[in-house]
């Protein structure tokens, strides 16, 4: 996920301790999620309220023996 202001958080980035809303860097957590062959529903939570602007969501999606999909 990328802020408004540049920063950006993923569920692959390292935990920041104990209490991350504390922390300067923002974090993304995977809650959860659902679905079949076709569809996926994931639940996510973000350690801090986004600065107002624009937020972007970047997913990735990998097929064996394929070069990796980059959405946007």
């Amino acid at each position: 996920m990328v802020l408004a202001d540049g920063r950006r958080a993923g569920t692959l980035d390292p935990d920041v301790g104990e209490f991350p809303g504390q922390a300067e860097q923002p974090s993304l957590r995977l809650r959860g999620g659902s679905g079949g062959l076709f569809h996926y529903g994931i639940e996510l939570h973000l350690s801090q309220l986004p600065p107002q602007g624009p937020l972007t969501l970047v997913t990735e999606c990998r097929i064996p023996a394929r070069p990796a999909i980059d959405s946007r």
